[in-house]
């Protein structure tokens, strides 16, 4: 009897991508999404079937344990077919890293029954006061920004600050939360990233309680993604959606660029030597840019499988590779988009919306031009703290 190959195993060759049928389906309804402003429900039954929603939970809790390397392949592939599909998936998955830091009876219960979709903000916007009976916390108020797939989850993880002034991370069922229709945006459209507070006062207990900052809550459960820094596996998923939108932008042109043919000319786009120049040099910077972004992603692994600590230069260059990925993928989209001509300035042009989610990704403070300068100052002046 043949063994089983390891979790994070390559596919055989030929075989399908685990999520072809979420693939097919996001990008059929890509447009309509956009158009709508929510997932469309054959996406959104799909996507909560896909354990790309839960790609960190240990494999005791039945989760694919993926490593960060895996992880940005798997979302970067869904990112191909639609941001917006993605975004959910690499934000539940960076949720679901809580994981490993709470007690594995309250980790069980979560995840313990198949894929669960977790939003999550790390922002603290809630207040707190002591539960004094079962030594958990009762959140008391709390609004917070930036709630992607909020409204479609089943569990959402919030800051917030205790009567103690301790910041906790606390992980809370979605029905104790009124989610806001109130995402208004240029791109990401579908992912519902507006805003979410308290319904009423509610009690988290203990074993749902864990601090924010990551240092201070270990990890329950052995194994090297308990230990992995949670910020670089996090950007790493965010930046898998940029470069995967990039490369479903670039099939989108490429087809285009075939059968389209330029004024007063027979010659195709494919077939000019300028836009063949101009296209070339764009793939090029985002395939370097990714590679770049996948060697420190690999190398942070390598570091915490072996049972290093990773240095203070080695998480910035982890850091900075991924917003320096994420900026490249934008310029590729709109190299794109520039490179269509007049085919490409309709509304409903897919490359139009590849380009709106490219601004919105480049926009988040997890993959902001500020990780850059901070690995220039670990350069530069190893000793200066960097900005908060």
């Amino acid at each position: 009897m043949n063994a089983p190959p390891p979790p994070n195993a390559p596919p055989a060759p030929n075989a399908p991508h685990p999520d072809a049928d979420l693939h097919d389906l996001a990008r059929r309804h890509a447009a309509e999404a956009d158009r709508t402003a929510r997932l469309p429900e054959p996406v959104r039954a799909a996507l909560l079937r896909s354990d790309v929603i839960s790609l960190p939970v240990p494999a005791a809790y039945g989760g694919p344990e993926t490593d960060p390397v895996a992880s940005f392949a798997r979302v970067a592939a869904l990112a191909a077919a639609d941001a917006s599909t993605a975004w959910y998936a690499a934000v539940s998955a960076s949720a679901a890293l809580t994981a490993w830091s709470l007690p594995p009876e309250a980790a069980h219960k979560i995840w313990g029954r198949g894929p669960v979709l977790v939003a999550g903000t790390r922002r603290v916007g809630g207040l707190a006061t002591a539960d004094g009976a079962g030594g958990g916390v009762i959140l008391t108020e709390g609004r917070w920004q930036w709630g992607s797939a909020a409204r479609d989850a089943d569990w959402i993880t919030v800051g917030a600050r205790d009567d103690t002034g301790r910041e906790l991370l606390l992980t809370v069922e979605r029905a104790a939360f009124h989610v806001n229709d109130d995402w208004q945006a240029i791109g990401l459209r579908a992912t519902a990233s507006g805003t979410f507070r308290l319904a009423g006062p509610v009690r988290v207990p203990a074993a749902l309680c864990r601090p924010l900052d990551d240092a201070a809550a270990p990890a329950h459960r052995p194994g090297p993604l308990g230990r992995f820094a949670a910020p670089a596996y996090t950007s790493g998923l965010f930046c898998a959606v940029a470069l995967g939108n990039a490369r479903g932008a670039v099939e989108e042109f490429e087809e285009r660029a075939r059968t389209t043919r330029r004024l007063a000319t027979d010659a195709t786009l494919a077939a000019t030597d300028h836009v063949r120049r101009a296209h070339a040099r764009a793939l090029v910077a985002c395939e370097a840019a990714e590679a770049l972004a996948l060697r420190t992603l690999a190398d942070a692994w390598d570091d915490t499988v072996r049972g290093r600590a990773l240095a203070p230069v080695a998480a910035a260059r982890t850091r900075a590779a991924l917003a320096h990925a994420t900026e490249v993928a934008r310029d590729t989209v709109d190299a794109c988009l520039r490179l269509v001509g007049s085919s490409g300035v309709r509304l409903d042009s897919p490359l139009q919306r590849r380009q709106r989610d490219a601004t919105v990704l480049t926009a988040h403070h997890y993959l902001g031009e500020r990780h850059i300068a901070d690995y220039g100052r670990a350069r530069l002046h190893p000793t200066e703290e960097p900005d908060a």
